[in-house]
């Protein structure tokens, strides 16, 4: 791929809080980041958050406790994440960005 070319990357997060439920907010943590590019390279991995995952927020993503228990830590997976990324030219595109995946992802970084 030419380092001029931008390689487009869809990714998706799921958080402890979730917008639906009116339980979002600047103090949530990621607990899975999902992504593909045009090519059809993915990447997904939980992330243990290190809180308590609220029922409200369960509701919606269906991601429990006992589900990122285990998990490795966001500055592990935000590791692998960079590195699955590469060095290429990256735009980063996600429905409802700018109102919440960016921000959240922006604040975990």
């Amino acid at each position: 791929m030419s380092s001029l070319q931008p390689r487009f990357i869809l990714f998706d997060l799921e958080t402890t809080g979730c917008q639906q439920c009116n339980t979002w907010g600047p103090h949530h943590r990621v607990l899975q980041i999902a992504a593909t590019d045009l090519q059809g390279r993915t990447f997904q991995q939980y992330v243990n958050p290190a809180v308590h995952i609220p029922r409200a927020s369960t509701a919606c993503h269906r991601i429990t406790n006992a589900m990122v228990r285990n998990a490795p830590s966001w500055t592990t997976v935000a590791q692998a994440f960079c590195k699955w990324v590469g060095n290429a030219n990256v735009v980063l595109v996600a429905h409802n960005a700018g109102g919440f995946d960016i921000p959240v992802l922006s604040k975990e970084f």
